[in-house]
């Protein structure tokens, strides 16, 4: 659980690629597009309640001011779920902590942009970087296509089954004609 010993010690350090600060949740947007940053990068924590001059300000935290909050949230893509804690400041005003860790889901975007972090600015990830990432993501997960047939041989296989696999691939439009129905040949190709 955060502090305000904590939130004001980090206050003092300053913003960096994984901490944003935002005056209020009336910057909520400014702040998804950090939080969408980080994600994309190596996460970190948006703290509402902090000024320009670095002091822990506060504001006063409604359950309307979360539900927006978590509204804009929901606008991340795809779903995240952060941890999103209130810290007492005075009488009345709490600062709001929002962390997230690197996404697994890498590329994340907020509002249908994606953005990635460089020091402690937030820019808009170019198309490349983009699918980059996502092709990335596709390619790192473990298929059942991409694994080795370790103890098999062609002789496990039903020859008949992948020539007539083949040979509807074809009809269908979906693969040339390889000039041979020998499996292992097929199999090569």
């Amino acid at each position: 659980m955060t502090t305000l010993e904590q939130v004001m010690a980090a206050a003092q350090a300053g913003e960096s690629e994984t901490l944003e600060f935002k005056r209020s949740t009336g910057e909520q947007r400014a702040a998804m597009h950090a939080l969408t940053a980080m994600l994309n990068h190596r996460g970190g924590r948006v703290i509402f309640g902090v000024d320009d001059d670095r002091r822990v300000c506060g504001q006063g935290v409604s359950d309307r001011t979360l539900e927006d909050l978590a509204q804009e949230i929901g606008q991340i893509e795809p779903p995240v779920f952060p941890a999103v804690e209130r810290v007492a400041v005075t009488e009345g005003r709490e600062v709001i902590a929002v962390s997230v860790s690197q996404g697994a889901g890498r590329p994340y975007s907020h509002r249908g942009v994606a953005y990635r972090r460089v020091g402690n600015v937030n820019a808009r990830m170019s198309r490349d970087e983009y699918n980059r990432m996502l092709l990335e993501r596709l390619h790192g997960e473990q298929r059942w296509e991409n694994e080795a047939a370790i103890g098999w041989t062609a002789d496990d296989l039903d020859g008949d089954e992948l020539v007539r696999t083949v040979d509807e691939a074809i009809r269908r439009g979906r693969l040339e004609d390889p000039g041979t129905r020998d499996p292992v040949a097929l199999l090569r190709g």
